[in-house]
């Protein structure tokens, strides 16, 4: 095939258009830094595979789009390879040793990853005239500045810009929401914004969503905002901006997955104000995640566990700690077990809270003992560590409980992560509890999640949770054993 040519602008539209709203302020803004955010399913990531088309046909334009980890690109680059051949009939992207594509008038665009801290190295000397962040709260605010410093062209022709996607939430949301904390954060304060509120006096983000501002940052760090671009003969000030999506800018979403909003609402409660609503506001505190009040039933309360016809399954799941109170003054982890039972009504069960200090001996004794006490028809879930230690911990477990069903998996995500789906759970009225003395620091550490002193409870809460999720595999017979996996 021979060198296919393009003098002209390509005709992106004829084959993508963005929708209007919010999606078009993005594809079309000339702002130099846009972070485009909120919602999930607003359109971020096919705007952000289009956008670099508009200067694909010009000789010497480099597009570079990251994701942090290059697992993470396999959306962002099915899409590209959606668009892009529709776009330029015939051309063909490289796949080693990373995904790119070389454009007839001699543009590239490449897709690549900054999994390490000090990736960013990687870019060093670049002159990047197009550079996208999908998910940007996932990158330190370190690899942004650094890389957002090869964005420079010394030919008028090419752009030089810089377009972020991103969700609240992540590990760099704290970062993110204080680089574009004018348009994002109601306490917001910088030389040249002026508060704003609304009719009922509670302040609100000084700059308005989508409106453009030009900032100069002095050498401490500091900056000052201009409406325009200032020309009083001081350091040079970028323009930057921050441009809101929501689902509901998305219609073909909406249209074509119906189920997209009901799975959104499943989320835990912090997560879903900040897929479902973009509410950066929204973080993770104690009370969010979980609360006595969302307890169902008469107060909340049962006074005596399910029968055993009324049980799918029941679960007792451990979190094991790693010392022993050694004095008075030692506040270590707890070893937990929590008693967990799922009724075939579908509601959740909390039946009882087995928690102590000890040795190591001491732990092994006190899980058998308590196994023996619950009877072999209930399942153990044993948390394994990672690497090969962790391994032969369960084994060890899985020995010492000889005739009970054990079942153990890796710890993987977050702590907060791993909670979300009980919390979701228990805010829509889902779960009870057995009364038992236990009942109140097993209450208190719940919702002073996560910012209390221990979590143990929460963490065995949500491996059993887990557990009892997964009982459409698992039904107790009416004999006195439990029968497998099915």
């Amino acid at each position: 095939m021979g060198r296919l040519r393009s003098p002209q602008p390509p005709r992106i539209e004829s084959h993508w258009r963005p929708n209007p709203g919010p999606q078009a302020e993005f594809f079309y803004s000339d702002c130099r830094e846009i972070l485009y955010g909120g919602a999930a399913g607003g359109g971020k990531s096919a705007a952000l595979t289009a956008l670099p088309l508009r200067w694909s046909h010009l000789d010497g334009f480099l597009g570079l789009i990251l994701r942090r980890e290059a697992v993470q690109l396999d959306d962002l680059i099915y899409k590209s390879e959606k668009l892009v051949p529709k776009v330029y009939p015939g051309l063909e992207a490289t796949h080693s040793p990373y995904f790119e594509w070389s454009f007839p008038g001699g543009g590239k665009l490449t897709y690549r990853h900054c999994q390490r801290e000090h990736d960013y190295a990687k870019y060093d000397g670049w002159e990047i005239n197009f550079l996208g962040f999908d998910e940007l709260t996932h990158f330190t605010e370190r690899q942004y500045k650094a890389i957002c410093a090869r964005v420079r062209s010394a030919n008028p022709r090419l752009p030089t810009l810089i377009r972020a996607t991103s969700n609240p939430g992540g590990p760099g949301h704290d970062w993110v929401f204080r680089h574009w904390g004018a348009w994002l954060d109601p306490e917001f304060q910088a030389q040249g914004l002026s508060e704003r509120f609304d009719e009922s006096g509670n302040r609100l983000p000084p700059a308005l969503p989508g409106e453009v501002w030009w900032i100069r940052t002095l050498d401490d760090g500091s900056e000052v905002y201009f409406r325009d671009p200032p020309d009083d003969g001081g350091p040079p000030a970028l323009s930057r901006t921050f441009i809101p999506a929501l689902l509901e800018d998305n219609p073909h979403l909406a249209d074509n997955d119906p189920n997209y909003l009901a799975e959104l609402n499943r989320l835990d409660p912090v997560r879903r104000e900040q897929l479902l609503r973009g509410n950066w506001l929204a973080k993770p505190a104690a009370g969010k995640y979980f609360r006595r009040s969302w307890l169902a039933g008469e107060n909340g309360f049962i006074d005596e566990p399910l029968p055993r016809e009324r049980v799918k399954i029941r679960v007792r799941a451990w979190d094991l700690a790693g010392t022993e109170k050694k004095s008075n003054k030692d506040d270590p982890d707890w070893t937990v077990g929590v008693l967990m039972s799922l009724g075939r009504d579908g509601r959740t069960y909390i039946e009882d809270v087995v928690r102590f200090r000890g040795t190591p001996g001491e732990v092994k004794r006190r899980i058998k003992a308590t196994a023996e006490a619950d009877g072999k028809r209930v399942v153990i879930g044993i948390p394994q560590d990672p690497g090969q230690a962790g391994k032969f911990q369960v084994e060890d477990f899985a020995s010492e409980l000889r005739g009970w069903r054990v079942l153990s998996k890796p710890v993987t995500g977050d702590k907060v992560t791993r909670f979300g789906p009980f919390s979701s759970h228990a805010e829509h009225g889902l779960v009870t509890m057995v009364r038992g003395d236990w009942n109140t620091p097993y209450l208190s550490e719940l919702e002073a999640f996560p910012e209390g002193s221990h979590d143990d409870q929460v963490d065995a809460t949500s491996d059993a949770f887990r557990l009892t999720s997964e009982a459409p595999a698992f039904e107790y017979s009416l004999g006195t054993e439990p029968v497998g996996f099915l």
